[in-house]
């Protein structure tokens, strides 16, 4: 389930499929990536959708490939 802002006091509710865990098969480290996968699927589609309402500020990957920082413009 997300909110999109669609003006000052205006939001649009957007929902996914539900994810049935009882349908996923596989070992239970296999079904933990397809749940992982699934909900980042749908994080993403939503951030692509209306990149300009997201500011992601958590540190998620502590670390950077070799060469990272200068993509990044950081030094």
């Amino acid at each position: 389930v997300f909110l999109r802002r669609d003006g000052r006091k205006a939001y649009t509710l957007r929902m996914h499929d539900p994810l049935d865990t009882a349908a996923l098969e596989g070992s239970l480290s296999e079904r933990i990536r397809q749940v992982a996968e699934f909900y980042t699927r749908a994080i993403e589609t939503e951030v692509r959708a209306a990149p300009e309402q997201w500011l992601w500020m958590h540190n998620r990957w502590k670390t950077r490939p070799p060469g990272g920082d200068e993509r990044c413009g950081r030094r």
